[in-house]
């Protein structure tokens, strides 16, 4: 049994950013605007705020 000190949320959540930072630094910067691009089309669900 391991202990951590955070919760399971926070514990994914500094994964993910980790993994985007990493994938940022990958990207030259016509990339980086080509995903910032569609990522703001993504449809949200309407009951997101």
């Amino acid at each position: 049994h391991i202990q951590t000190s955070k919760d399971a949320y926070h514990s994914l959540a500094e994964k993910a950013c980790t993994l985007l930072e990493m994938a940022f630094n990958m990207f030259n910067l016509n990339g980086e605007n080509a995903f910032l691009k569609h990522w703001k089309d993504i449809e949200k669900s309407t009951n997101w705020y």
